[in-house]
């Protein structure tokens, strides 16, 4: 899958390590002029990355994105006289060690809190999706249904959907089990424009919950010490970005024809 291959081979670090790499080996053949211009290319892409205003400039489009223009609390759902809250999965750390919010990486955090906050304002299903994709005993969906018990949210009003690992999967495994025509999506602010695509397709109406935001809505054109998190912030943009080419390339190929 091209997500995939995106989340392998879109961080500016390999593409660092890559050119140092083709860098040493020009060396060893005695072309010195092209290795000095490969490493020096390298440290410049490796400081650009460190940047806050390429990394604004790459998510920007995505956080702030127009399907994002409604947020949850402003505007109901309708799903035949139900509302209905889809959580997106995203990890969870299995270590009994750790206190228990520690467990939970900001994505997983932030969405499943902001969930439990809307359902407070109404009377809500929330689906939680989400399979054993990672290095546990349950499925995802299990783990995200003790915390939104532990949120206040009632267990008759949370649907486990233990189906899915990644964002394509994890839709389909939900529409063709639920019967669904409206929902309130949340998940990363980031990531709303293609989860919102796939459900789209299926003929689902979204109602935007964005959460998990990594920038700001102006971006701010200044050099700024290099920060580790901007190569964060880059490497799940262009996730995003191949996700969506890969979306759009299975879509016009007709590769989603049974999907829903």
């Amino acid at each position: 899958m091209l997500s995939t291959f995106a989340n392998i081979l879109t961080s500016p670090l390999i593409h660092f390590s890559i050119l140092v790499i083709i860098s040493g080996l020009l060396l060893l053949v005695k072309k010195k002029n092209y290795s000095f211009y490969t490493i020096l290319f390298a440290l410049i892409l490796l400081f650009s990355c460190s940047q806050s205003f390429l990394s604004s400039a790459l998510l920007h489009p995505l956080e702030h994105h127009s399907v994002n223009s409604e947020h949850a609390k402003n505007k109901k759902n309708t799903n035949d006289g139900q509302q209905v809250i889809l959580v997106m999965a995203c990890n969870y750390y299995d270590e009994m060690s750790v206190p228990y919010a520690n467990r939970w990486p900001p994505c997983s955090y932030l969405r499943l809190s902001h969930a439990a906050d809307i359902y407070q304002t109404r009377e809500a299903k929330i689906i939680v999706a989400g399979g054993k994709f990672g290095n546990w005993p349950s499925a995802y969906s299990r783990y995200a249904r003790e915390f939104l018990e532990r949120h206040n949210v009632k267990s008759e009003d949370i649907i486990e959907v233990p189906i899915g690992y990644d964002t394509e999967s994890e839709i389909q495994g939900i529409v063709k089990n639920i019967t669904l025509s409206s929902l309130t999506l949340v998940t990363s602010a980031s990531h709303m424009l293609r989860a919102s695509s796939y459900l789209k397709f299926c003929g689902v109406s979204i109602n935007a919950a964005p959460t998990d935001f990594l920038v700001k809505p102006k971006i701010v054109l200044k050099l700024n010490l290099p920060d580790p998190k901007n190569l964060t912030i880059i490497k799940r943009a262009l996730h995003e970005y191949f996700g969506l080419v890969e979306f759009k390339l299975k879509r016009r190929f007709g590769l989603l024809s049974k999907y829903c």
